[in-house]
């Protein structure tokens, strides 16, 4: 009885820790007839139940009967009015996606979206007063890219290193070096800036679009 209990409550926790590296958006790039084609995955765990949207730049669609069990999980889905259903697991960070339909079958992988990624905001003083500026963050891998942005122009960052919600970058501005280092904290990034004129700053910038 005591060893039926713990092996009942070692899967349910094994159930929640699963749900909750479920949680997130994931994104993946199709092959098609007419080329490459994104779109991405919001899944929201609750439990054993899973709901959430896919979405591209064609719109989006709602989950149904979406179910966790154990380290699975499942969804359907309506698409031009054809009923598709995946059935996936987390291995190694990644989703392993098996899709079934009418129209056929197909398995493909669904990498988590950084939550760093994305447009970002910061108003910082300055001796001529408040100074506004944006950063458009491109996270692949390890890697992450972009620019900063401003009323005056951008420039784009480089060396771009990242490491869960860690990352630093570098950019020229003026003709010194900068080295900006970031944290994601309670849904804002924390950064530090290095070199300039001004030497080492602290800011923090807030997200400018929906996660």
């Amino acid at each position: 009885m005591k060893k039926k209990a713990l092996t009942t409550l070692f899967i349910f926790l094994c159930t929640i820790t699963f749900a909750q590296n479920l949680n997130g958006t994931w994104t993946t790039t199709l092959d098609t007839e007419n080329g490459p084609y994104t779109f991405y995955a919001e899944l929201k765990a609750d439990g054993d139940a899973l709901t959430g949207r896919l979405y591209s730049v064609d719109g989006s669609v709602n989950i149904s009967e979406g179910k966790i069990n154990g380290n699975e999980f499942e969804y359907k889905f309506l698409l031009n009015y054809n009923e598709i259903k995946h059935e996936g697991k987390l291995v190694d960070g990644d989703l392993k996606i098996k899709s079934t339909s009418e129209n056929g079958d197909g398995e493909f992988t669904m990498k988590r979206v950084s939550k760093v990624e994305g447009k970002w905001e910061a108003t910082i003083p300055t001796d001529n007063g408040p100074f506004t500026f944006n950063a458009d963050y491109i996270v692949k891998g390890n890697a992450i890219t972009g620019y900063l942005s401003s009323e005056y122009g951008s420039v784009d960052i480089r060396d771009g290193k990242i490491s869960g919600d860690e990352f630093e970058y570098t950019f020229n501005l003026d003709g010194y070096l900068l080295r900006h280092k970031g944290k994601l904290v309670d849904g804002k990034l924390k950064m530090k800036s290095e070199g300039g004129e001004s030497g080492n700053d602290e800011y923090e910038m807030t997200r400018l679009e929906k996660e």
